[in-house]
């Protein structure tokens, strides 16, 4: 992958691999091959904190997308750095190692300096691993594409699930809007056609031929009876 103008954003990377390491990693240290290497152990000691694996096992292969494209570092059990870094493989050495040693510093000019290096120690064939340019943008049948890099690739697959189901609520909600809204149903109520009214005394309410209201019966009766009229 590359920018627009056809230059990779990840130093040695080629057509969707890395194919240069050796540029990629002084990229990553910030040093140029050949400069004084006075605080190479200290340069190489921030490298696992950046993501970078170190010793990696016998029969171990690294996976394609292994932080820093399967390259390691010698650490010494110390936690000392050794000056020497792997290169990934696929094919499993005699020794049983799937790495291509390098080492990163040699002797400088002078007694007891050093300089940075690239020096090919041996080992099985490096295997370039993927490197998606991370942030680049690139055209692809005339549509802009974003590769964040493989990071994030989980968290933007999630974020396209969420955006399918939103989507399908949103459709559902239109169609449960375009429904046609249901018509209240009348409710019938059958009403007696005459009630009683008892007291909490026991005696029902009696109207009296003068016109007042007592509650004096035990039993309801034609005194204590009284009949709906349905006006209208």
């Amino acid at each position: 992958m590359s920018n627009r103008d056809g230059t990779p954003r990840v130093s040695g990377c080629v057509d969707g691999v890395l194919a240069d390491p050796r540029a990629y990693f002084f990229s990553l240290i910030d040093r140029t091959e050949g400069s004084p290497a006075p605080d190479w152990k200290a340069v190489l000691e921030t490298l696992p904190g950046r993501g970078m694996g170190i010793n990696p096992k016998q029969g171990e292969v690294q996976p394609r997308d292994a932080p820093h494209y399967g390259i390691t570092l010698m650490i010494d059990a110390g936690g000392n750095a050794r000056g020497r870094i792997w290169l990934p493989t696929d094919v499993q050495e005699p020794g049983g190692w799937f790495t291509r040693e390098i080492q990163v510093i040699a002797d400088g000019a002078t007694a007891g300096s050093f300089v940075w290096a690239w020096i090919d120690k041996g080992g099985a064939p490096y295997a370039p691993r993927p490197c998606p340019q991370e942030g680049s943008e690139i055209l692809n049948g005339g549509e802009m594409v974003v590769d964040l890099g493989p990071a994030l690739r989980p968290l933007i697959a999630r974020i396209q699930e969420l955006e399918k189901l939103v989507s399908a609520q949103a459709k559902d909600i239109k169609d449960l809007k375009a429904r046609p809204a249901a018509s209240p149903q009348a409710v019938s109520v059958s009403l007696p056609k005459a009630i009683a009214l008892k007291s909490a005394h026991g005696t029902y309410v009696t109207a009296e031929p003068d016109g007042k209201m007592t509650n004096r019966e035990d039993r309801a009766s034609a005194w204590q009876t009284l009949r709906f009229e349905v006006i209208e």
